[in-house]
């Protein structure tokens, strides 16, 4: 049984020995875990045996440096009109 397969499980048979509203309180808290598990403990094999999270925070890394690489006042994609602050 997969994870999703078992969670989903899990919430109806909860679900069907409470209130409607503690049933949703716990599906929603059952979803919620599960979301946590696939993206950030699950490794996928699209991703190189990464989880989302990883890519996802890889990814941000790379083009908060890039970003600040080409925003930097000396960088030699700047004309010197830019690097003065001058608008054209």
């Amino acid at each position: 049984m997969t994870k999703f397969t078992s969670t989903v499980s899990q919430v109806a048979q909860r679900s069907n020995s409470t209130c409607p509203v503690e049933a949703a309180v716990i599906a929603q808290t059952d979803i919620s875990d599960y979301f946590q598990w696939y993206d950030s403990e699950r490794e996928h094999s699209s991703l190189n045996e990464q989880t989302p999270d990883e890519l996802y925070f890889k990814t941000i890394k790379a083009l908060n440096i890039v970003l600040s690489y080409w925003s930097h006042p000396c960088s030699p994609n700047k004309t010197p009109a830019d690097r003065a602050g001058v608008l054209m």
